[in-house]
């Protein structure tokens, strides 16, 4: 017979999560910068600027999970940006050969003692397959930096079928993202709807062409530079309530150094998906430039 006062499963739950953020919380907590313009733990952020980590494990509440079946590979990246953290969690999962970017920007609550997970993007390959779970309805968890470890908590992860779920990562030393790796990122932040991440992928002098707007002579139009490049993407974010793309296929084209990507783009102002495909060419990690081409006439949404 059970005790009336013995905790119960959900009990015990409370309990770990309650345990694991005031674990979390304290280290943080000693170390906030108190300033107007911070309320996050500047420790924790600068060890956290352009690092990379490996997976390590995962657990969920309820007991272990155990990934070692899938193939299951992670990377994840960090970098510091306006008082908050961009992670990016590169997923490879050898058994059904698929790989996923997901993109989160995490920024440390500290009313609520967490840290909040916001404009989630991902993208996924071969086009259809899921590639894991899908984490971008993960909103919140903790994360605890602890010498090389970093443990990422997540509540209500999908992983764990609804329950929170804790993932060590360690530290390995930084590289140079490959050129795919680094066009896969272009179409996560793109559904991110964030037109300065977009940006920072190009290099200083870049340029996008793309044929929505015309020059005088009806040529594409070119945007070089960074600036001009985001501010074109704030424009094209904004002329819609939302967008999405799906990519479809990525890959190197003839020896040249071109890099294709095949896509499906869907707003709210069209009435069915626009297909469509960019060329990039890559120097020293960044795009150099990119050409967006339609292969499909858009269809605008009846009014």
């Amino acid at each position: 017979m059970v005790s009336r006062n013995a905790p119960g499963f959900f009990g015990r739950q409370a309990c770990w999560r309650f345990c694991l953020i005031a674990a979390f919380a304290c280290p943080l907590a000693a170390c906030v910068n108190t300033g107007v313009d911070s309320e996050y733990a500047a420790v924790s952020l600068s060890a956290l600027d352009g690092a990379r980590f490996r997976w390590v494990q995962t657990r969920c509440v309820d007991g272990r999970l155990d990934l070692a079946p899938l193939g299951f590979e992670r990377e994840l990246f960090t970098e510091v940006r306006n008082n908050r953290v961009m992670m990016s969690f590169d997923t490879r999962i050898a058994r059904d050969e698929c790989e996923a970017l997901l993109v989160w920007e995490a920024r440390y609550d500290a009313n609520r003692g967490l840290w909040e997970f916001l404009s989630p993007g991902r993208t996924s390959l071969p086009v259809g397959e899921t590639c894991g779970v899908d984490e971008t309805s993960v909103r919140a968890g903790m994360l605890g930096l602890s010498g090389d470890d970093l443990e990422v908590l997540t509540f209500r992860s999908p992983w764990c079928r609804g329950f929170d779920a804790r993932a060590v990562y360690r530290r390995v030393q930084p590289r140079r993202l490959p050129d795919r790796d680094q066009i896969r990122r272009y179409y996560a932040h793109f559904n991110r709807r964030d037109p300065d991440a977009l940006a920072r992928l190009f290099a200083d002098r870049g340029v996008l062409i793309e044929p929505f707007s015309k020059t005088p002579d009806g040529a594409m139009m070119r945007h070089t530079g960074r600036e001009a490049i985001a501010s074109w993407y704030a424009r094209a974010f904004a002329s819609t309530g939302w967008s999405g793309v799906r990519l479809r296929d990525l890959y190197l084209a003839g020896d040249d150094g071109t890099w294709v990507a095949r896509w499906d783009y869907m707003d709210g102002v069209l009435a069915e998906p626009l297909e469509g495909r960019n060329l990039f060419l890559l120097a020293g990690g960044e795009i150099f430039m990119t050409e967006v081409q339609l292969v499909s006439a858009a269809k605008p949404a009846p009014p």
